[in-house]
């Protein structure tokens, strides 16, 4: 199996976890903690995978922003989509090195916005045709 199609299934694994996750009551600390380490490793996790996808290509990009604003010359987010994804690196960031009990909170209402973007990615035409 490809190193490409192995982060691809990796990442698709997380995001669905991430997603049951979210169906369940964030009131309860223990979800909330566990959706944002399953939205931690999501994050890291697509990026990672388009690292790879890119680095194929002949480009070699070693930080997160840095993919997200080469998907933006592939077109594979729109500018918009850009913006919210360098967001959603942002808080995936701040989870990671601050941690606060209102912090995690607003976190968990603001990650099922990003949730259309993870699928934009996991599920691009051009990506999905390098896996084959």
């Amino acid at each position: 199996m490809s190193k490409l199609k192995t982060k691809h299934e990796n990442a698709t694994k997380a995001l669905h976890a991430l997603k049951q996750m979210l169906t369940r009551d964030h009131n309860d600390e223990a979800v909330r903690d566990s959706i944002i380490k399953r939205f931690e490793f999501t994050v890291e996790l697509s990026w990672k995978l388009y690292k790879v996808f890119f680095e194929i290509s002949s480009h070699k990009i070693n930080f997160p922003k840095d993919v997200f604003r080469e998907m933006l010359e592939y077109k594979i987010l729109s500018s918009q989509e850009i913006e919210q994804a360098l967001n959603m690196i942002d808080a995936r960031n701040t989870t990671a090195h601050e941690y606060s009990e209102s912090k995690a909170t607003n976190l968990v209402e603001e990650i099922p916005q990003y949730i259309p973007i993870l699928d934009k990615m996991l599920n691009y035409k051009g990506l999905l045709e390098s896996i084959q």
